[in-house]
């Protein structure tokens, strides 16, 4: 049973039938650092006394559309004074790049939809979540602006989920989002173009 109206059903139908994949198929949506108490790990300034152990760290209203604002706190990320076996280190090394990788970040409540590219290290909270490629072959500034596009925001608006007025922009809807990709290099050069320009205005 269907509850949309005839254009939102067709629009949807159309967006289905020309995407090549969903999101989630060829990308990592991982949530931001959860750490279990903010008032051990977080400040909001650097204290010289912490040094090489302090990382700039992110919160939610620091994201928008193509941009990112400078970092306001400073988490403690540190590892135990004792060295951790070898097969801890191997099971966290799987879970580093996702702080060192070029990344789409977004907030996971917003009432639009604010993606940004970072490309360097980044520290974020749990109500940030990151968005890395599974497939080095796709265009990261494409998928950018099309999740900051207009097409992306209402086919979201009609199939994901609310809270308020808030779009709740969490992993599993967005592994559902539909992605036309274009194939075609001048086409895409172009459109990489724009989005570069976007992010550097």
């Amino acid at each position: 049973i269907s509850l949309m109206n005839q254009d939102d059903y067709e629009f949807c139908e159309k967006l289905k039938k020309k995407a090549q994949f969903l999101l989630g198929e060829k990308f990592n949506i991982n949530q931001g650092i959860v750490s279990g108490c903010d008032k051990a790990f977080v400040f909001d300034e650097y204290k010289e006394e912490f040094g090489n152990y302090l990382k700039e760290f992110y919160k939610n209203k620091d994201i928008h559309k193509y941009r990112v604002d400078n970092s306001q706190k400073y988490i403690l990320y540190l590892d135990n004074k004792e060295k951790p076996n070898d097969n801890i280190i191997e099971y966290l090394e799987s879970f580093k790049k996702i702080f060192i990788e070029p990344k789409i970040v977004s907030r996971q409540r917003n009432t639009r939809n604010s993606f940004a590219l970072v490309t360097e290290e980044f520290y974020a909270s749990a109500d940030v979540y990151y968005i890395s490629s599974k497939d080095t072959s796709l265009n990261i500034y494409y998928i950018l602006g099309y999740l900051n596009s207009d097409l992306f925001l209402r086919w979201f608006k009609i199939n994901g989920k609310y809270k308020g007025e808030y779009l709740e922009l969490y992993s599993t809807p967005l592994k559902e989002v539909p992605i036309i990709y274009e194939y075609d290099e001048n086409k895409m050069n172009y459109i990489v173009d724009l989005i570069q320009r976007q992010i550097d205005n």
